[in-house]
């Protein structure tokens, strides 16, 4: 599996995650290493990590997709953590998702919960190295139970790769004490992992400052961490100085020096209202929008068909000499970022709402737990 080259991108949900509770890391975990509170992703020179379980194959083409790692957890101290595979914010590729409850013991348990459309002759039991397995060939899903509270579930898009591709995909996904406990096992793929010229680890207490007026170092650079805290709030301050200066928006992308994010935005409106207006239809939302209408753009990216998005994708990276996963990641963090905004303000008038129910009948009320895969 090559070296990743797409961005990690962290989702927050209104009421149960905490965006410090992500972290992105280089490295690989070890036996030794104290129980996490909250799910690490990593990601190394040939494998993922999530949430205690190492991925260790992937199929091919699934990482030129974009990619999403998300963790959410419930009033009951339920678990959920997944990576996706996707392009634009609607088309999944692949996903892996593991679930920490105390509830889950059975495969069955699993399967009602979460495959509860899936009849018996749509589900095959398999042995998954050594783990009871339903799999789905026609769905593209795979579940099991790797532990009472523990269970992993995950997904290939069935018109892309066959079930063989998904098996192998579900037999490279270990936890990590397992792996950790053939010693054999883990000094061979660390070696592979390593380059010969690797450089020593280096403790974060004794990295030291960069210069007053240097650059700073990415950080998701080679051995860098994006571990939230007060250096990251003051970078994303500095970070959002610069967007303001330069016209954009959203998270950093690949774009050339010479192009801005507002330009690709306002080409993907003109693209999207054309094509609607070349079907005989009437330009719809979004058209005519102006270039910082991040909401008009999002709808009208929805109401396009997949044809439609590819299209406007490759126009606007010929215009402006990029890659089309360049435009399409630019084009997924706008609509994430409307979609968490417009969730942060329903979330507000329905607490306010909850606020004057409460003032008014003197009743006790939480908020409402999050699906366990939400």
């Amino acid at each position: 599996m090559r070296k990743p080259s797409t961005r990690w991108v962290a989702l927050a949900s209104a009421t149960t995650i905490s965006v410090a509770g992500l972290a992105i890391a280089s490295g690989t975990a070890t036996a030794d290493d104290e129980p996490r509170p909250w799910p690490v992703v990593q990601h190394d020179a040939s494998s993922y990590t999530l949430d205690g379980f190492t991925i260790e194959y992937l199929p091919s083409g699934l990482e030129k997709h974009g990619l999403n790692a998300k963790s959410a957890t419930n009033r009951d101290g339920g678990r959920t953590s997944d990576i996706t595979w996707m392009a634009g914010p609607d088309k999944i590729y692949g996903k892996i998702t593991v679930l920490r409850d105390e509830s889950i013991t059975t495969l069955d348990q699993i399967r009602e919960a979460q495959y509860g459309h899936l009849d018996d002759e749509q589900l095959a039991k398999v042995d998954n190295n050594g783990r009871d397995t339903y799999l789905s060939e026609r769905t593209g899903d795979m579940f099991w139970v790797e532990e009472p509270g523990v269970a992993v579930t995950t997904y290939l898009q069935p018109d892309t790769w066959d079930s063989d591709e998904l098996a192998r995909m579900a037999a490279g996904i270990e936890q990590q004490e397992q792996q950790a406990a053939d010693p054999e096992r883990e000094r061979a793929r660390t070696t592979a992992q390593e380059p010969e010229d690797a450089l020593p680890e280096v403790p974060d207490d004794q990295v030291p400052a960069p210069a007053e007026g240097g650059p700073r170092e990415d950080a998701t650079g080679s051995g860098g961490s994006a571990v939230p805290g007060e250096d990251n709030a003051a970078g994303a301050a500095s970070e959002q100085g610069a967007a303001e200066d330069t016209g954009n928006t959203g998270e950093n992308t690949d774009l050339p020096t010479d192009v801005s994010v507002r330009e690709v935005r306002e080409c993907l409106a003109e693209q999207l209202a054309g094509a609607r207006v070349e079907d005989g239809e009437n330009a719809g939302p979004g058209a005519g929008a102006a270039p910082e209408d991040d909401d008009a753009l999002r709808e009208s990216w929805h109401a396009a068909d997949q044809d439609t998005r590819e299209a406007a994708l490759k126009a606007c990276a010929e215009r402006f000499g990029v890659g089309s996963t360049v435009v399409d990641e630019l084009i997924t963090t706008i609509i994430e970022e409307q979609e968490r905004a417009s969730g942060s303000l329903e979330q507000a008038a329905a607490n306010e709402s909850d606020r004057s129910a409460t003032a008014r009948d003197a009743l006790a009320w939480t908020l409402p737990a999050v699906p366990l895969n939400g």
